[in-house]
Order: structure tokens, then C-alpha cells, then sequence
């Protein structure tokens, strides 16, 4: 009986010693990971902050822009990235900027890879407070608007998270500004339809439908022409903030889904780093070219001195 009981005994320190050693490593597995992770996240970081140092201070463009810029609109493949310097390979002299998509590390300091993805956004949502305004380029700032460029936007939609809101909208012309093109003429009627249109933006239980225009009288929009949308959540009575979705599309007809189109000034930035057995990521939306001014979204003139 008492060999029985110490074998007993001895069983049950042991499976309690094992139980708690297995505690114990699993903790410090846990510890090393949640190090590891951090460290995968700040090297994830690291390579969204070189694409968007890339983007914003070289002017940048996407791996597969360099072909678009190098050949013209129609590309014929030989032009790419060069990950060593960072310029377009058929660039003359260096002309043309790209971001570094594929691996890169922070060399001398942390030996661990982080890969780089840059995409166009299929539609970028934004928050208004009242009196606040938000422009979107209807075209890549890369292209050459005095050339036959389609972009094929012929509507947008915007949709929002309230029940009735209320919009005022602008659309800008730039082809017309620039002095139009052969398939994006300036207008000739008289008198003469205006380069920037404005109007309410009237919505459908939180949506709306496709805008072809800007007011009744106003042109459609044209494939062919370059445009800036511009939306502002103004001081009309009733209003109040709310978040707005805005997606651009091929047609004013059929599912929105099957006709619509990546937005070309807005890029979506996905970085992904691996640390010991940690995997992060980081997402950054971000335009192509940044506003001029982040203070204000309008400019005052004025002879007389202004007080603020």
C-alpha cells in the first residue's frame, strides 16, 4: 500500500511539474510573439512610410504606370520598375519616380523583409462636419490632359450613413480650362456652358442615384474630359456631419457594382512585414498628390487686413 501511495504521489508531482513547466513555456512563447509582433509591425510601418516618402516626395507612381508613362497611354510592356534606383527603367535621364513594391529592409539595423502592394481605390469614404469640403480627382494626375486620355468615368454615386443628407457639389472641367481637346471640345454654345458647374447634390434614402451632371442645364459628364468633384457638407439648415462614400463608374445604368471604376487619383498602400513567427500589416489610403494646403480648403483675398 505505501509503494502504491508514493507511485501515486510521485504521479501526481510529476503531472503537476509538467502542467506548470508547460505553463511557463507557453507564457514565454507568448512574450517572444507579442516582441516579435511589435517588431514585424514597425517594420510594416517602415515600408508604408517609404512608399508614402516615395509617392509624396519623388511624385512616385505605381509599377504599372511606369509602362503607361514611358510607352503612352497604350504601353507595351517594356518599361518597369527598377527596384535599386527607384525610377521607371524606360524613363529617360531618371524622369519618372516609382514606388518600391517588392522587398526591401531596413539593412544594418533589423535583417527582415517587408513587401509593398500599391492599388487603386475602388471607393474612398471620408467623414464632413458641417462646413467642411472634400475634392477627388476624376483622373490620374500622371496623364496628359491635353491628349486623347478615356478615362471612361461617365457617372459617380455617393452614399452616406444618413437618412437624409444634404450635399452641394462642383465639378470642374479641366480639359475645357486647359482649352479642351479633339474629343473633349470646349463648349460653343452661347452663351457658352460654364467649365465649373455646382449644384445640390439631392440623395434617396441615404443614396444616390448616378450623377451624370451637375445641374439640368449643365453638360454630361464626358469619358474623354478630365474632372474635379468637389462635395461640401455646407451651412444649409437641418444639416449635420456624416460619413460619405464616393465610388466613379463607367455608366449611368446597370449594377453599380459590374460598372465601376478604380478611382486614379487615390492609391491604397498595403505593406506587409514577417519578424520571427509574427506576420503585420499596414494599410494606408492616401491620394496621389496631397492637397496644397491641409489648413484650409478655401483662399481668402482681400485688400483690407484680415482678422482671424
Amino acid at each position: 500500500m505505501v509503494l502504491v501511495l508514493s507511485i501515486l504521489i510521485i504521479a501526481a508531482v510529476l503531472a503537476t511539474a509538467v502542467i506548470f513547466a508547460n505553463l511557463v513555456i507557453r507564457q514565454i512563447r507568448q512574450s517572444r510573439l507579442i516582441d516579435q509582433s511589435i517588431q514585424a509591425y514597425y517594420l510594416a510601418e517602415s515600408g508604408s512610410e517609404r512608399a508614402l516618402y516615395q509617392s509624396r516626395r519623388r511624385e512616385a507612381v505605381k509599377t504599372i504606370d511606369c509602362d503607361l508613362i514611358d510607352d503612352g497611354n497604350n504601353g507595351n510592356g517594356s518599361s518597369s520598375c527598377l527596384e535599386a534606383t527607384g525610377y521607371c527603367s524606360g524613363s529617360i535621364n531618371n524622369q519618372v519616380s516609382c514606388i518600391s513594391e517588392t522587398v526591401g529592409t531596413l539593412d544594418g539595423q533589423v535583417r527582415a523583409p517587408w513587401n509593398i502592394e500599391v492599388t487603386n481605390e475602388a471607393e474612398t469614404t471620408i467623414n464632413l462636419n458641417v462646413g467642411e469640403s472634400f475634392q477627388l480627382d476624376l483622373f490620374s494626375p500622371f496623364q496628359d490632359l491635353s491628349a486623347e486620355f478615356n478615362s471612361q468615368v461617365s457617372a459617380f454615386r455617393i452614399s452616406s450613413n444618413l437618412s437624409n443628407p444634404i450635399l452641394y457639389g462642383e465639378l470642374t472641367n479641366l480639359t475645357w480650362l486647359v482649352g479642351g481637346s479633339l474629343l473633349c471640345p470646349t463648349d460653343n454654345f452661347t452663351p457658352p456652358k460654364p467649365a465649373i458647374s455646382k449644384e445640390r447634390i439631392n440623395f434617396n434614402s441615404g443614396t444616390t442615384g448616378y450623377v451624370t451632371a451637375l445641374g439640368p442645364t449643365n453638360p454630361e459628364i464626358n469619358p474623354f474630359c478630365s474632372y474635379i468633384l468637389r462635395i461640401s457638407n455646407i451651412l444649409f439648415p437641418n444639416v449635420e456631419p456624416g460619413q460619405f462614400t464616393i465610388s466613379i463608374h463607367s455608366s449611368a445604368s446597370g449594377d453599380p457594382e459590374g460598372n465601376r471604376l478604380d478611382i486614379p487619383s487615390r492609391l491604397i498602400i498595403d505593406s506587409e512585414a514577417t519578424f520571427g513567427r509574427s506576420s503585420q500589416s499596414v494599410r494606408v489610403r492616401t491620394p496621389i498628390r496631397p492637397p496644397l494646403s491641409g489648413l484650409y480648403d478655401f483662399v481668402l483675398f482681400s485688400e483690407e487686413e484680415i482678422v482671424k
